[in-house]
């Protein structure tokens, strides 16, 4: 074995080592914490975390043995690989779930707002005019978070329109639910640049950062929205 590829089994070891002790302190605290059956941390810990823990565990463990003289390029491919397809599980795990989870349904008002400026500036306008008959009526309807326009004949969103833009251009080439799953990718391309910068030589360090992000439960169900 190599001193670059020892290096980066000691690395890793270290990695494996913290993690395990951090999962010790982490449970045991849970356990220590008082009013237990009402904590929301505890239930969380373990219904979300302790999965991840677990998983994380398990690679490190599996590869803490399949070093060899080329181990840093056989790992540095794995992880490129593996960074593609964290990218495309994103993209179709968040575009999937904005149909089966939240059955297309706009939840929050911020949501129905983007959608609705995108509709508008799709058509090539910058504001939706109202019909000459509602305009008396104006202030009856749903006016929340719109633009206060005095003579009340046209109206848009008071967003600021870079998200609506966003859904309009995607909008005209595929689905525009389409737009949340793609910027969650993106942020996950950005991360996993940013780990290669940080740690060039463990791509394990990379990859575990990625799978941190792809299974945190804010990330994917924003990219659902």
């Amino acid at each position: 074995m190599n001193k670059q590829a020892l290096s980066l089994r000691q690395g890793q070891l270290f990695f494996f080592t913290t993690l395990i002790a951090l999962f010790i302190i982490a449970a045991v605290g849970q356990y220590l914490s008082p009013n237990l059956e009402n904590f929301l941390s505890f239930s969380l810990f373990y219904k979300q975390d302790l999965i991840f823990l677990g998983i994380i565990v398990l690679i490190n463990l599996s590869k803490l043995f399949e070093y060899k003289n080329n181990s840093n390029n056989i790992t540095s491919n794995f992880s490129n690989k593996s960074a593609i397809f964290i990218c495309l599980f994103i993209v179709i795990f968040c575009w999937a779930g904005h149909y089966l989870v939240f059955e297309g349904y706009d939840l929050t008002r911020d949501e129905k707002m983007a959608n609705f400026d995108a509709y508008i500036f799709s058509h090539g306008k910058i504001f939706w005019p109202i019909s000459p008959s509602w305009q008396p009526f104006a202030d009856a309807l749903n006016r929340a978070f719109i633009l206060d326009f005095a003579d009340r004949s046209v109206w848009v969103s008071s967003y600021l329109p870079v998200n609506a833009g966003m859904r309009a251009l995607v909008g005209m080439v595929a689905d525009a639910a389409l737009t949340g799953p793609l910027l969650v990718a993106l942020g996950a391309v950005s991360l996993w640049r940013i780990t290669v910068r940080l740690w060039p030589a463990s791509p394990m360090s990379q990859l575990v950062a990625l799978i941190l992000y792809a299974g945190s439960s804010q990330i994917l169900f924003t990219g659902m929205t």
